[in-house]
């Protein structure tokens, strides 16, 4: 009997683990890379921290013990600060064309957000503050806002206020003084924004912003790009403090009771006579662009935030610890593949290495800049390249240690993009055009004969030709055989700011806006735009079986596929974050798709989910099975089939001839309830009369469909 109970208990756990696995798979997030752009952080009563950060909004239960997302209900994840009022977490973001900005509501700690935005016509949110129960809203170029009753309404109280000091980086409150850091100096109110008197007198005439205020005994210090500034005026004058700081770039100041500190791009310091004299305090600091500072009064810690990777903490002022515990807010740029092992190269944060398909990832910085912004990395099969904003590298021992081999180039070393043909390297640079080495790296020369922009997005080659992307100048192309560089924008739109570029085979796919397609090596292109992708900002474009497989990432709008060599897309976006901006996406493997999320991290999905064509389109559940006429119809080649789920069920869906031969298996498996929509691809079939059938252990429909040629 208790061998019969084991068995039966066995059976089911297998049986559970192979439902878990095959009931429609989604994009995972990967266990890193570890760390993040945090540009606000804020504490609540209960000491639970939440962080602004450019991929949304991050929390850390004072009981738990990791961070976790929370942007379920904001329409953008560009938030630029954060702030508490009693249980009410505030959250300001910023406006772009097709995204929405403004305030965001939490009364369960990022758990749901709700838009709070009546009144404030301005949304482009760059600052919160706090005075009691009166919210403000700092915006960039439209003033100060403010609520009193949690973002319910808003009123725009900006008399004082005009040209760049509507421009409001940073807010401060101390009892009845508001001040606000503006992009011209000090605003100050006493009346809760009625009136703002804005001073910089004493400030550097080059350097009048504001990024950050804080107040030690009546004294005011102002963090500017020239270092700090302090006024016992109210503001009214300032001096610059004498003690000097290494680095004169400050974002954020703090007075805790005891200290000042700034927080600047070379790291930590602090004062205790309002900087007269200034210590540096980093030990431990592996980041030295720090963003914010804030603190708690029992027990005493000192957060700071960085840029790129994450956040820090101290209990003694001096030496800080840096709890990476699941904060997955890195934003990936670029990746390749080699050996099987995933590389990764990031905005401020240099470059990642998996090799256990995401499980854990190991920083590989060693000979990189510090915060390095790493735009492009390929491998030639022996080495690893990566084009940086700091020059060129390369590393010969899969990231062990690098060495620069494009530091120094003359007007700029800032690239955007690496290739190699053959044994030559050729890079992209902003500002410089484009530059080949034909000693890996020891010597470079310009090669940009014809071509007319310097500013350099993209390279990408075929047998026959060098493709460059540029900004305001569209493509141009560099025949192997030739001496000067082609412009090739025949068909592309008048803009010319193309990103990307992709070849594959005979194809050059060519992207920003919309994807655009030369079949004659970039003599003529032509729009790919469909329903799906029409419209969308195109970030990266990655290619196999023959090029007739494609993965698209976009802006704000995540992954899109195609399984017909671009004629037609659909989304792939299933347990991926609303609004994920995919700047890069590679296959490892041939089994897992991986994309890189500005702000979000790396993450997978199982390429047979995708390539399958089914897609999730509601959670809701239905009333009943049913199956969907299929649209277009008549179509050629590609149209979509709708299905509703009640229940967990094993779900087939299969093409007949007129003739009742199986043609297809377009659906094979456990899907639970919902609703859903299958791609069908009749590429390889001829014109005439077809039927599809939807089939489960609780019904069976059939319906008819017709492809026309």
């Amino acid at each position: 009997m208790k061998r019969q109970k084991i068995t039966v208990l066995l059976v089911g756990l297998i049986l559970l683990f192979a439902f878990a696995n095959n009931i429609q798979s989604q994009w995972v997030q990967s266990n890193g890379p570890i760390g993040g752009n945090v540009r606000q952080l804020v504490f609540n009563a209960s000491n639970d921290v939440f962080i602004a950060t450019n991929g949304g909004v991050f929390g850390f239960l004072s009981n738990g013990s990791s961070w976790y997302m929370a942007n379920n209900g904001l329409t953008t994840l560009d938030i630029r600060a954060v702030a508490v009022i009693g249980s009410n977490l505030f959250a300001g973001g910023y406006e772009v064309p097709n995204t929405p900005g403004g305030v965001f509501l939490s009364t369960n700690k990022g758990t749901t957000w709700t838009p709070v935005n009546t009144g404030l016509i301005n949304r482009t949110i760059i600052s919160l503050g706090v005075n009691g129960t009166r919210l403000f809203a700092g915006t960039n170029g439209a003033g100060v806002y403010t609520t009193t009753n949690n973002g319910t309404s808003w009123t725009v109280v900006n008399n004082g206020l005009s040209g760049n000091s509507l421009a409001v980086n940073c807010l401060y409150s101390n009892s009845t003084v508001v001040y606000a850091g503006t992009n011209d100096g000090l605003a100050v109110t006493t009346n809760n924004g009625t009136n703002w008197t804005v001073s910089s007198s004493g400030l550097s005439t080059n350097y009048k912003a504001v990024y950050a205020v804080t107040i030690n005994s009546g004294t005011i210090l102002v963090g500017t790009k020239a270092g700090v500034y302090s006024s016992t005026n109210n503001g009214a004058s300032f001096t610059p403090t004498t003690g000097s700081i290494g680095n004169a770039n400050i974002n954020s100041l703090l007075y805790d009771g005891t200290y000042v500190f700034a927080g600047t791009q070379g790291g930590v310091f602090k004062t205790s006579n309002n900087g007269a004299n200034w210590v540096a305090a980093n030990s431990g600091l592996t980041n030295m662009s720090v963003t914010t500072i804030a603190n708690i009064a029992s027990p005493v810690y000192t957060y700071i935030g960085t840029q790129g990777s994450g956040i820090f903490y101290s209990l003694n002022y001096s030496s800080w610890i840096n709890p990476l515990v699941n904060l997955y807010n890195t934003s990936p740029k670029s990746m390749c593949t080699k050996d099987g092992n995933l590389y990764t190269g990031t905005y401020l944060n240099g470059m990642y290495k998996t090799t256990n398909s995401g499980g854990n990832w190991t920083v590989i910085n060693t000979g990189l800049p510090a915060s390095s912004v790493v735009n492009d990395v390929i491998t030639d099969g022996t080495n690893i390249y990566a084009a940086t904003a700091s020059g060129m590298f390369k590393t010969a021992n899969d990231g062990a240690s690098w060495t620069g081999i494009g530091t120094t180039i003359t007007p700029t070393n800032y690239f955007l993009s690496v290739i190699k043909i053959g044994s030559v390297l050729y890079g992209g640079t902003f500002g410089g055009g484009v530059f080949t080495s034909t000693n890996e790296g020891a010597n470079w020369t310009a090669m940009n004969s014809g071509l007319t922009n310097l500013n350099i997005w993209d390279l990408d080659y075929d047998a026959s030709n060098i493709y460059a992307a540029t900004a305001t100048g569209g493509i141009f192309k560099y025949p192997l055989a030739g001496t000067s560089w082609i412009e090739s924008n025949n068909g592309l739109p008048t803009s010319f700011d193309i990103r990307m570029l992709h070849v594959t085979g005979s194809k050059v796919f060519a992207g920003f806006v919309g994807l655009y397609v030369s079949t004659d090596g970039g003599s003529s292109w032509t729009s790919t735009a469909n329903d799906s992708l029409a419209g969308k900002r195109v970030r990266c474009v990655y290619s196999f079986d023959s090029g007739n497989k494609l993965l698209v990432g976009t802006y704000n709008n995540g992954v899109y596929v195609s399984t017909n060599g671009g004629v037609n897309f659909y989304s792939a976006n299933y347990g991926l974050q609303p609004l994920s901006d995919v700047n890069c996406v590679t296959l490892v493997n041939g089994t897992d798709v991986y994309a890189g999320v500005y702000g979000l991290g790396v993450w997978k999905r199982p390429l047979s989910e995708i390539i399958s064509g089914i897609k999730l389109i509601s959670s809701e559940i239905p009333d009943k099975f049913s199956l969907g006429q299929n649209y277009p119809n008549p179509f050629n080649p590609v149209t979509n089939i709708k299905f509703e789920v009640p229940s967990t069920s094993n779900v087939v869906l299969k093409v007949y001839s007129s003739t009742g031969k199986e043609v297809s298996t377009i659906v094979n498996g456990l899907y639970r309830a919902g609703v859903y929509e299958a791609s069908f691809d009749a590429s390889g079939l001829s014109s005439g009369v077809y039927f599809y059938k939807l089939i489960t252990d609780k019904f069976t429909q059939t319906k008819k469909m017709i492809v026309l040629k």
